[in-house]
């Protein structure tokens, strides 16, 4: 089943399990980029800070690639919060 096609039933509001599933991990990342900021707030071991930013710089990343896939979609007929 593909995200366009239109010739499915669902409920009026509700996303097909593929863009539900893009939605989760869209907010899976924005939690790791958060948690991942917030551990390079607080680390004080040179070796910890390298692993810090590059784990940051990879939920950044992940979370940007998401985001422009979810953008290419067309989300306009479904009434959602995605935050």
């Amino acid at each position: 089943m593909g995200w366009g096609n239109r010739g499915d039933r669902r409920d009026p509001g509700r996303l097909p399990e593929e863009q539900e599933y893009l939605l989760r991990e869209i907010r899976r990342a924005h939690e790791q980029w958060v948690t991942a900021s917030e551990h390079l707030n607080w680390v004080g071991i040179s070796e910890e800070i390298d692993y810090a930013v590059f784990a940051m710089a990879a939920a950044e990343k992940k979370y940007d690639i998401l985001l422009k896939q979810a953008k290419k979609l067309d989300w306009q007929e479904y009434s959602f919060y995605a935050g």
